[in-house]
């Protein structure tokens, strides 16, 4: 057959728009043929078009009729008559109605065989579309089912989450990575003074604002910590929110990264706890050790003295055994005095009443002074102490007192946990925009599992607690409580049995004047 060509790369769509193209440019021609005009032909085609073949042959058959006799002219106009209709049903998609094939074959013959194989395969066509659109109906409905139980399930959980979120006893936010509050609870409105739709959109700093109790200074970095560094980051110490109506409460809270599937920081979640109540019984615990430390100075300095004074012999000779005796009142009693005056650091760090004098403070020379007065210490333990201190390093401006405390503490530590015959070093050296003091020893080292609590008042470690009954746990604890409060830092590593290294970095710019009532002791 003549209409079709296996090597044509045409697809099905394509094939059957030519058929219906050709049917509809022939069409017109054969009118005119029924009308007896014969004086129009088709446009002949590139022989690589599949229906050029088709063309020439209605051409043929014009060419023939035209030089047919009067009353074979007839004969081709009515049959021509009876195609027409079922080709103009065929335009119009109406693929129902098939010619009729004449027992004797004439110049008609091969052109309504043509025809009716170009309805079939357009009836064929249009079969597979009609079937494609339903299958495509089909899955479009079960898809929108499928869609509708998704939005339901995540309407669903969506409305749970929220219960949650309302329901929680914390103020809840959750920012972009812009830094745009997304979502506001209820507790977080009752916390700030602010409406959800005040706060959602904004800048969280527009709404959010956070400073520190004692200095004033604004304390939110933890929250752009945790979107840098993708961790959970506890707010600082001391915080205290400033409502929309200016009233100030103290909160505690965190930042926690929220992530999508590929690990990717996406935003974060801030959760802030209004810890009024909790703040007035720790101030409260605070101002009663503070005052039970005051009383007990008192009774404390006169057994000092008293025990002084009998060691000395000034209230008549006494025995070894009594001097012994003595000595151990004395030592304990000298422990009681540094545990009640670490109860007033931390009482005065805690009530903001320390006072901060900045003057330019030699560390080095502290260091030795240090070194100095635990000398005695160090000789009964022949420790190796190795001094590393950088030539040319100035004085900063820091309060000496803290600065003693702090270096009194790191190696005090040292010293006191290290075993005889060891090895204990102090560095102190520039490092960028501050100096560094770092203070390693070869000692008992800290158990992996405590590290965590090493800067909690009141920290012992077990394997310390096994060797040594003295201490109070609160040197550490008072030190990073001083160098919150003065810009500085502090860290350590530490492996159990193989020592410990402590680092502590303040600024090279000095630490700022703070007033307050009390020095540290």
């Amino acid at each position: 057959m003549f209409l079709f060509s296996k090597n044509k790369k045409e697809t099905a769509n394509n094939l059957g728009q030519n058929h219906q193209n050709q049917i509809q440019a022939i069409l017109p021609i054969l009118k005119k043929i029924s009308q007896g005009d014969f004086s129009e032909k088709l446009s002949e085609l590139d022989n690589s078009n599949p229906d050029s073949e088709f063309i020439l042959a209605i051409n043929s058959m014009i060419d023939k009729l035209h030089l047919e006799k009067e009353n074979q002219k007839k004969y081709a106009q009515n049959r021509l008559a009876k195609i027409i209709p079922i080709m103009e049903k065929a335009i119009r998609g109406d693929f129902s109605s098939r010619i009729e094939v004449p027992n004797i074959k004439d110049e008609f013959t091969e052109f309504i065989v043509t025809l009716n194989l170009m309805i079939d395969d357009l009836k064929e066509l249009d079969n597979e579309r009609r079937e494609n659109t339903n299958n495509l109906q089909r899955k479009v409905k079960e898809r929108t089912v499928e869609l509708k139980d998704t939005v339901s399930y995540i309407t669903k959980e969506k409305e749970k989450t929220d219960a949650i979120l309302h329901s929680i006893g914390d103020g809840v936010f959750t920012l972009d990575r812009d830094l745009k509050i997304t979502m506001f609870n209820r507790v977080a409105e009752k916390v700030t003074g602010y409406t959800a739709d005040q706060a959602i959109g904004k800048q969280y700093q527009e709404i959010i604002k956070l400073i520190n109790e004692i200095d004033e200074a604004i304390c939110d970095q933890f929250i752009k910590n945790s979107l840098t560094s993708g961790e959970i980051i506890d707010a600082p110490n001391q915080t205290v929110l400033i409502r929309q109506d200016k009233n100030r409460i103290p909160v505690s809270g965190s930042a926690a990264p929220l992530k999508n599937k590929l690990g990717l920081v996406t935003g974060c979640v801030v959760v802030l706890r209004d810890v009024t109540k909790e703040r007035e019984i720790d101030r409260a615990k605070t101002e009663f050790v503070s005052l039970a430390s005051h009383q007990l100075r008192t009774p404390l300095s006169s057994v000092k003295w008293y025990a002084e004074l009998l060691m000395a012999g000034d209230a008549g000779k006494i025995t070894d055994n009594q001097q012994n005796y003595l000595q151990e009142i004395y030592n304990s009693n000298e422990r009681m005095i540094a545990l009640v005056n670490g109860l007033l650091n931390v009482s005065r760090i805690e009530m903001g009443t320390l006072i901060i004098k900045p003057v330019p403070v030699d560390f080095p020379l502290i260091a030795k002074s240090v070194l100095d007065e635990l000398g005695p210490k160090i000789a009964e333990k022949k420790l190796n102490i190795k001094q590393i201190y950088e030539k040319g390093l100035p004085k900063i401006n820091a309060d000496e007192k803290i600065v003693r405390v702090i270096l009194q503490n790191l190696i005090t530590n040292a010293i006191k946990y290290t075993p005889n015959k060891g090895k204990v070093s102090i560095t102190i050296k520039e490092d960028k925009t501050n100096v560094l003091i770092r203070v390693a020893d070869n000692g008992y080292g800290i158990p992996k599992k405590q590290q965590a609590n090493v800067y909690n008042k009141l920290f012992r470690a077990d394997n310390i607690k096994e060797r040594s009954t003295q201490g109070a746990g609160l040197g550490l604890y008072l030190m990073k409580a001083i160098l919150d409060q003065v810009g500085g830092k502090t860290w350590f590593k530490s492996k159990q049995n193989k020592g410990a290294t402590f680092y502590v970095s303040l600024p090279l710019s000095g630490m700022k004047e703070k007033e307050g009532t009390r020095n540290l002791t």
